[in-house]
């Protein structure tokens, strides 16, 4: 009987195992996905800007002919009627101009009515011809040059050499080289437009600095007649730093905080890092990149446009700002492009190492943006405005002269805004603001104060 009962109940346990094993190989599991993990979108964040919106001229002069001439600044009427049309201008292959011919050019150039865009910072060819209708590569061919130069100026005016149309002169003051091209749609009677709207604007001087017939010649515009220009104060917040975090990583839970010695705070996950001061004033975003043996970097345009791209996607511009120069940094392969904070009509610096703050820096390596520095605070609202009084600019160039300044070593004379940030406000204090070639910086409010930098 025992015997009888062990055999079914093996049996059984034989026939359950067969049964599980079954089981188990025609299981098919029923999975569950897991959704992506979803990041609230950050507080705070600011406008996108395009292209044209941030590379433009910092100054549009007319030429109404007969050395006469007056300037319109950024955010004007007049300045916004033409840089709004800048974009659709077509213009025919850009040429080189002999170096016997500068002259000739030259003397047309002081003369002739026109407009011209001016650049405090010298821009690259291939950048400036993406503020028109050209293709790039079609536009440039043939200009044959190893290294394509960087221009200050572009004159639009009357050509004599071919009647009916409008020739663009490119005016390279860094690298001693005139350039022109012909438009294809801008007419003599838009130009004449773009002129007559410089009929009611302050007139300026131009003071042309020339070392020979064959030389391209510096040329400073300043004003005739003393210049009121408004002050602010502006009531000022910082940017909440884990904001920042959640621009710049895509999972901020994985960001580590690390607390250094000395002034400032590092926000790290893998490669990529944020340096930030302990008072959360500035921040250094970096993400390095490793080289790849005999890669090549892009530049001219492109690169500008990656920058524009970036900020757009990290925080975005929550002020104006219009790009100040690009330093290209060719032993590093490294293209940086800073952009200017503007108050109305005029750019905004900081003394010292203070000009930071005013500045938006975009690093870009191989193609790539490896860094970007900007200042954490954000203008409010206006809580003080009144007016200063600047002498004019041709009162302050009679005092250089005077005071044995040597001009030639001046790079750049423009009205600015002098800005330090205090308890409640940042300040924004109009100046002449003169810059020179070796790095210093002046600010002027009274002539007077030029013999006081001299000492």
């Amino acid at each position: 009987m025992n015997e009888r009962v062990k055999n079914v109940v093996l049996t059984l346990l034989v026939l359950l195992s067969l049964f599980l094993s079954w089981q188990l190989w025609t299981y098919q599991p029923r999975y569950d996905y897991l959704p992506p993990a979803e990041f609230a979108e950050p507080e705070g964040l600011a406008e996108s800007k395009e292209f044209h919106e941030l590379v433009k001229p910092h100054l549009i002069v007319h030429h109404l002919g007969d050395d006469q001439h007056s300037v319109s600044y950024p955010h004007t009427f007049s300045y916004n009627v033409i840089q709004g049309r800048l974009k659709d201008c077509e213009l025919k292959p850009v040429r080189l101009i002999e170096q016997n011919q500068y002259a000739d050019w030259q003397e047309l150039y002081k003369h002739e009515q026109g407009i011209e865009l001016v650049f405090f910072n010298s821009i690259p060819l291939e950048v400036l011809g993406s503020l028109f209708h050209v293709q790039l590569k079609e536009w440039l061919d043939q200009v044959e040059l190893e290294r394509l130069p960087r221009i200050n100026r572009v004159w639009f005016h009357y050509d004599p050499h071919w009647e009916n149309e409008v020739s663009a002169l490119f005016i390279s003051e860094e690298d001693q080289m005139l350039l022109y091209s012909r438009t294809s749609n801008m007419s003599i009677r838009d130009l004449g437009n773009y002129i007559a709207l410089g009929q009611t604007r302050p007139v300026h001087q131009a003071y042309i600095l020339s070392q020979g017939e064959q030389t391209v010649h510096k040329v400073h515009y300043l004003s005739t007649e003393p210049v009121s220009v408004a002050a602010f104060d502006y009531y000022y917040q910082r940017i909440p730093v884990f904001h920042m975090v959640s621009y710049l990583f895509v999972d901020p839970t994985l960001v580590r905080r690390i607390e250094e010695r000395g002034d400032s705070i590092l926000y790290i996950h893998g490669a990529r890092g944020m340096q930030v001061d302990k008072t959360h004033t500035q921040m250094t975003y970096f993400h390095p990149l490793l080289e790849p043996e005999n890669g090549e970097g892009v530049t001219g345009s492109v690169d500008v446009m990656r920058g524009i791209q970036f900020v757009n996607q990290h925080k975005g511009w929550d002020k104006p700002y219009v790009l100040d120069s690009i330093v290209d940094m060719q032993h590093e392969r490294l293209i940086q492009v800073n952009f200017r904070e503007y108050v109305e009509h005029y750019p905004v610096f900081g003394a010292g190492q203070q000009d930071s703050l005013y500045t938006l820096q975009v690093d870009i390596h191989m193609g790539r943006v490896v860094g970007y520095a900007r200042s954490l605070l954000e203008r409010g609202e206006v809580a003080n405005k009144q007016f200063y009084q600047l002498p004019a600019g041709s009162e302050l160039w009679r005092e250089l002269e005077h005071q044995g300044v040597n001009l030639e070593e001046i790079s750049a004379i423009r009205i600015g805004y002098k800005s330090e940030q205090e308890t409640t406000f940042l300040t924004y204090r109009p100046y002449w603001v003169i810059d020179f070639k070796q790095g210093d910086r002046w600010f002027i409010q009274d002539v007077k104060e030029i013999r006081r930098h001299l000492e």
